[in-house]
C-alpha cells in the first residue's frame, strides 16, 4: 500500500487526544467536509467544565486565583455547582452598558448535569466571615464620605455613623457604630418627609 493510501486510511479513523463525551455533532452523512476547516464534532470532559464569567470593573481588584465560585442554572432550580477562579482579567471591555473583565472558572460537574454552552449565574466568594453583623445595603447612607444608618429607639430615628466591612449584593457588614441589639430603621418610607434625626416613625408590617 502506498504512503498516500496509508495516510487516507489513517485519516478515516478520527481519534480524540483525550477521553471525553461528544456533545456537538454538526456533520451529517453525505455532507461535504473541508479538511482542517470544517467542524465535524466537539468533544470535552464534561466532568470538569470551564465557565466564562464577566466581572464589573470596580470588583476586579477583589479577584484572586483560587477563590471559591458557586454556579446556578435556571434549568435546575435549587442546585448549585462549586468551582474556583482559574484566570484573571487581562483587560476590560464594554458589554452592553457595563465595563467588565472576563475570567474563567473551573467547575466540578461530576454528575454531568451542567451542560456546555448554557447561560449560568456566577457568584464569586472573595471573602467570608462567620457571625457577622449585617444590614441591608439600602439601609446604609453616605454623607461627605461618612457612612451611617438610622436606628429606632422609643419610636424615633437616631443617626449612627458606622464602619463597613465586607459586603455582597444584598447585605453589608457593620464593624462598629451599632450593636446587634439595636433596631435599625426601615430603609424605605411611605411618608414624603425625608428620614432625619429625631423624626417620629411608625413601622407598618406587611402593608396591603
Amino acid at each position: 500500500m502506498s504512503s498516500w493510501a496509508e495516510e487516507v486510511v489513517r485519516n478515516c479513523n478520527v481519534r480524540a487526544p483525550f477521553d471525553g463525551t461528544v456533545y456537538f455533532l454538526p456533520a451529517r452523512v453525505g455532507a461535504f467536509v473541508q479538511c482542517r476547516k470544517s467542524c465535524c464534532l466537539q468533544v470535552a470532559d464534561l466532568s470538569q467544565l470551564q465557565v466564562r464569567a464577566f466581572v464589573d470593573e470596580p470588583e476586579i481588584g477583589r479577584l484572586a486565583i483560587g477563590q471559591s465560585v458557586s454556579i446556578t442554572w435556571d434549568a435546575w432550580p435549587g442546585r448549585s455547582w462549586q468551582g474556583t477562579v482559574a484566570t484573571l482579567p487581562s483587560t476590560v471591555v464594554n458589554r452592553g452598558s457595563r465595563v467588565v473583565g472576563e475570567i474563567l472558572c473551573k467547575v466540578d460537574n461530576a454528575e454531568r448535569l451542567l451542560l456546555p454552552n448554557v447561560n449560568v449565574s456566577t457568584t464569586i466568594i472573595s471573602s467570608s466571615k462567620l457571625n457577622a453583623l449585617t444590614v441591608p445595603r439600602e439601609a446604609v447612607r453616605e454623607d461627605n464620605g461618612h457612612n451611617y444608618v438610622y436606628i429606632l429607639r422609643a419610636g424615633h430615628l437616631h443617626r449612627r455613623e458606622v464602619n463597613l466591612g465586607i459586603s455582597n449584593l444584598t447585605r453589608v457588614e457593620i464593624l462598629s457604630g451599632i450593636s446587634e441589639s439595636d433596631i435599625h430603621s426601615p430603609y424605605s418610607s411611605f411618608s414624603p418627609s425625608p428620614m432625619a434625626e429625631g423624626v417620629e416613625v411608625k413601622i407598618v408590617e406587611n402593608p396591603s
